[in-house]
């Protein structure tokens, strides 16, 4: 007699059935860009865990922090450091916000930072090596960590309750038998119940962040690969392309790429060509600007008071005046006072 016909049988008081109702995890990893705004905030059932200072820009509506940076790196923000350590500090909003019974994770954590734990670097690196590159990723590790413990009780209550409906020695038998492959059915049970989302999260911008990107997408591969349900928000860059290789023809989106940059291309040669004719037209004035003051310097006579401090230009206001006399004789310069 099978298992299944067994737990027909049995009496109803006496049976045990696998909690078919049992929700899966559901994580929300939230990073700084745009996206963010599309967490699920306070819905019910879902755990978002962010990271370093976000929480003075997000909703306080968050139930993790991880600060995956060395320790002397951390404390250099004191904003942040003070929060760490319990004290109500300034929200974007202009609300007080504080950290309160919420776990921050860290490599190293402070005893000052009163609900930090250490984040399990080693346990992560053993089950999935070490190719990690940014905070998302680890985050990203930790979530499928988490995810696979509770695969692991869900599987052992499943299999419990088989062992017990496997009262008849030959489903006893049946079940040693299929004991392996029913742990591993029962476990991506679970984890096929469990959701990851990924938002304010790009890596799309070049240096360090580009840099970043692949590690994402290869734990984001990972957690697929697990069956667990993932959602990238489309503004984001993570796991997007225009098109598969070699099984679409891009040939018109990229027609119409190349034609953009040759347009731009044209666009700041025209700039370029402008700039320099400004620097010719700079440079002009600057040599006619040498040449007056040459002139100045060898042919006008210096123009100073009798104690030898500077007198005003000729153009000013202070303006002087030669009158010449009915015998033609030049006579002392006197000061002509400017009209107004």
């Amino acid at each position: 007699m099978s298992a299944t016909s067994q737990a027909t049988s049995a009496p109803a008081a006496d049976r045990q059935t696998v909690p078919e109702q049992t929700a899966g995890k559901k994580i929300a990893i939230v990073g700084y860009t745009a996206s963010k705004s599309e967490a699920p905030w306070g819905v019910d059932g879902w755990e978002l865990w962010v990271c370093n200072n976000l929480w003075k820009h997000c909703p306080d509506k968050w139930h993790r922090l991880y600060d995956l940076h060395p320790m002397k790196e951390i404390v250099k923000d004191r904003e942040h450091d003070a929060f760490l350590q319990g004290q109500p500090q300034k929200h974007i909003t202009g609300s007080d916000i504080t950290l309160g019974t919420r776990p921050v994770y860290t490599f190293a954590p402070l005893p000052e930072w009163r609900t930090a734990q250490k984040f399990p670097r080693e346990v992560i690196n053993d089950a999935l090596g070490r190719y990690f590159t940014n905070s998302i990723s680890w985050m990203i590790a930790h979530a499928l960590m988490e995810m696979r413990a509770e695969a692991d009780v869900f599987a052992a209550a499943g299999l419990e309750h088989f062992e017990k409906e496997a009262s008849a020695p030959a489903a006893k038998k049946l079940y040693k038998m299929t004991q392996p492959g029913l742990t591993i059915a029962l476990q991506n049970d679970y984890m096929a119940r469990c959701e990851l989302h990924v938002y304010g999260v790009d890596l799309a911008t070049g240096g360090e962040y580009s840099a970043q990107r692949p590690s994402c997408e290869w734990m984001l591969g990972i957690a697929q690969g697990m069956g667990v349900k993932l959602h990238i928000p489309l503004s984001s860059d993570l796991l997007k392309l225009a098109s598969m290789y070699g099984a679409e023809d891009d040939s018109a989106f990229h027609a119409k790429i190349k034609e953009r940059i040759k347009e731009l291309g044209g666009r700041a040669q025209q700039l370029d060509q402008g700039i320099d004719q400004q620097r010719i037209a700079r440079a002009q004035v600057q040599g006619a600007m040498e040449t007056t003051q040459y002139f100045e310097s060898v042919w006008c006579n210096p123009r100073a008071n009798r104690d030898g401090t500077p007198k005003e230009s000729a153009t000013g206001s202070d303006k002087i005046e030669a009158s010449v006399t009915d015998n033609g004789r030049v006579e002392e310069p006197k000061k002509v006072l400017a009209t107004v």
